[in-house]
């Protein structure tokens, strides 16, 4: 059933195909542990028993809670699927309390740092990669968009007239995110410089695309923006989602509304947004020198 599991979420839930790959492994996982200590690998016979054993040999094996919280969920998803198939008639997971992930503040670059988007030599009209990447990061940054969604974008997907962007999100949600002048120019130099390597730029193309003319994959934009995070901050993460923590972090730092920061990033809930309601200690320092009688 765990196939069959897999492909409701794929087809009818839509969830990414990052997701399903971590619930398969979560339950396969299971699966391999239910056979070699009970000698039965057909996790749809086990026991909240077995399950709280299970979370116990996660723990020794020194998971994170953040790993185990993930996997105990993919259970209780995986035991509500068979309640609603009629294969059983209670969830044994959902007694099993989840560990408590402690709340990380969110990396980010600071706003100076990130000043420096366009100021690599990516005009070199036999550089096409270079005139790719800086088009890449400035999207990332300057649109919060995440990695899979830069990835899916198509040419149509860009509405110059209009200056925004389509987004196909998670699970298929469709959102509009508005697009700067600057990022604009960026793009449209960067579709100028394709027809000069040949590659077809019809409305239904990969927006950005490998020197072979082939879409993206995620570690080529990982190598691209530790590349450039590298050469304008100290940070020891250099994701592409440190380019998200940013946009997020210097829209609230400016005054942004939550709300309007939570539709641009495409989160369910604002609860997802709120990680971003720090500030970092120079924020604070301005804000007590400004207001402070004494500072």
């Amino acid at each position: 059933m765990i196939e069959t599991f897999i492909t409701y979420l794929e087809k009818e839930k839509r969830y990414s195909k990052h997701t399903c790959k971590s619930y398969l492994s979560d339950l396969q996982q299971f699966a391999l542990y239910c056979q070699l200590q009970y000698d039965d690998s057909n996790i749809d016979r086990a026991s909240t028993e077995i399950i709280r054993s299970y979370i116990v040999w996660l723990m020794d094996k020194h998971y994170s809670a953040k790993s185990i919280h993930r996997k105990i969920i993919s259970l209780r998803q995986y035991y509500k699927y068979l309640i609603k198939a009629g294969v059983i008639q209670s969830n044994p997971a959902q007694g099993i309390p989840l560990p408590k992930i402690p709340q990380r503040i969110p990396v980010y670059v600071n706003e100076d740092s990130m000043k420096s988007i366009g100021s690599a030599d990516g005009h070199d009209i036999e550089n096409y990669e270079a005139i790719r990447d800086e088009a890449i990061i400035e999207m990332l940054y300057v649109t919060g968009m995440r990695l899979s969604e830069l990835i899916h974008l198509k040419i149509a997907d860009v509405n110059f007239e209009a200056m925004n962007i389509k987004v196909m999100g998670k699970r298929s949600k469709e959102r509009l995110i508005p697009m700067g002048q600057k990022l604009a120019e960026h793009l449209q130099q960067y579709l100028d410089y394709r027809q000069r390597f040949k590659f077809e730029n019809s409305p239904d193309s990969w927006l950005f695309l490998t020197r072979k003319g082939q879409i993206m994959y995620p570690l080529l934009v990982y190598r691209i923006v530790n590349k450039f995070l590298s050469e304008v901050t100290t940070l020891e993460k250099r994701s592409p989602h440190i380019l998200r923590h940013s946009f997020a972090t210097h829209l609230l730092n400016a005054g942004a509304d939550m709300n309007a920061i939570k539709e641009l990033l495409g989160h369910s809930s604002l609860a997802s947004t709120q990680i971003y309601t720090h500030s970092d200690f120079e924020t604070l320092k301005k804000i007590y020198q400004k207001s402070h009688p004494k500072a």
